[in-house]
C-alpha cells in the first residue's frame, strides 16, 4: 500500500503482485515491480521463483492450479481463459501458430483473428496434420521458451529423452558464432542463431516478432552468402516491399 501510495507500484502492478507476496519476499518482488514494467513484471517474478522455489513444489503448484474457463460477454462473444504450465501452453501456443503460417488466411484477417480461426479448427476438427516446433532456450542464467516465459529446469529434465538437443555457441560478447554451408536456404541451425539474434523485424522502426521470413541483407542473388551475419528477419509486409523493390531495380 505504501508503495502504491508513493507511486512507486501502479494499479497494474499491484494487481500481478499482491497474490505472490508473503513476509519472506516482499521487499525483493517490491523491487521487481519498480524494475520491470507491467507487461513483463508476472515473467520476471517466475523467474525469481524458478530460482529461488523448489522445484516439485513449482511443478505440483502449476498442477493444481491449470484451468480452463470461458464466460459470454454483452456482446455474445464468448471469451475463454487458461492457465497452463509453461511447457504445455508453450506446445499449445506452437501447434495454434503452426496452423497459422500452413493455412489461407481470410482477406484481411489480423493475426488474433488468425490464431481465433487456427484455435477453432483445430479443437472441432483435429486441424489437420500439423508439425509444430517448441523451442526452449537453456543458458546459464534462465531457461525459458521462445518469447521469454520461465520453464522450470525439472520440466525441462523430463523433455530431453524426445527432444531435439541444438547447441548453440556465442562468443565472448554473447553474439552467436555461425558455421555455414553455400545454399540458399539457411539450414535449421542457422535458423536458430538467427532468430536468438533478431527477435524482431530487421526493418528500421518496425516492432513485428511473429511470423518473421528469412531475408539475405545482400541479395543471394547478388552473391550474397548464406551466413548469419547476411540473414536477417523481416515482417511479411516488409519482406514483400524489400522484394519488389530488388524486383523493380
Amino acid at each position: 500500500a505504501e508503495a502504491m501510495a508513493d507511486g512507486d507500484v501502479s494499479y497494474a502492478k499491484a494487481r500481478v503482485l499482491v497474490p505472490h507476496l508473503d513476509e519472506t519476499n516482499v521487499d525483493v518482488l517490491l523491487h521487481l515491480a519498480v524494475t520491470n514494467p507491467a507487461g513483463r513484471l508476472g515473467a520476471a517474478i517466475a523467474a525469481w521463483s524458478q530460482r529461488n522455489e523448489d522445484p516439485e513444489a513449482i511443478a505440483h503448484r502449476q498442477h493444481e492450479e491449470r484451468a480452463v474457463s470461458w464466460r459470454t460477454g454483452p456482446d455474445g462473444m464468448v471469451t475463454i481463459t487458461a492457465r497452463l504450465a509453461p511447457a504445455v501452453a508453450g506446445a499449445v501456443c506452437a501447434v495454434i501458430d503452426a496452423h497459422v503460417t500452413q493455412s489461407a488466411a481470410s482477406a484481411g484477417a489480423s493475426l488474433p483473428q488468425q490464431r481465433a480461426d487456427a484455435l477453432a479448427a483445430i479443437a472441432t476438427s483435429g486441424g489437420g496434420n500439423v508439425d509444430a516446433e517448441v523451442v526452449i532456450h537453456v543458458r546459464g542464467d534462465a531457461t525459458t521458451l521462445a518469447d521469454g516465459t520461465p520453464i522450470n529446469d525439472h520440466v525441462v529434465a523430463k523433455l530431453l529423452p524426445q527432444a531435439f538437443v541444438s547447441l548453440l555457441i556465442v562468443d565472448t560478447d554473447r553474439q552467436p558464432i555461425d558455421a555455414s554451408p553455400r545454399r540458399r536456404t539457411p539450414t535449421r541451425r542457422q535458423k536458430r542463431v538467427v532468430d536468438e539474434a533478431n527477435p524482431e523485424c530487421g526493418h528500421p522502426g518496425c516492432r513485428a516478432r511473429t511470423f518473421l521470413q528469412y531475408d539475405h541483407i545482400q541479395p543471394y542473388a547478388q552473391g550474397g552468402p548464406t551466413v548469419v551475419t547476411n540473414l536477417q528477419r523481416l515482417c511479411g509486409p516488409h519482406n514483400r516491399a524489400r522484394t519488389q523493390a530488388g524486383t523493380q531495380a
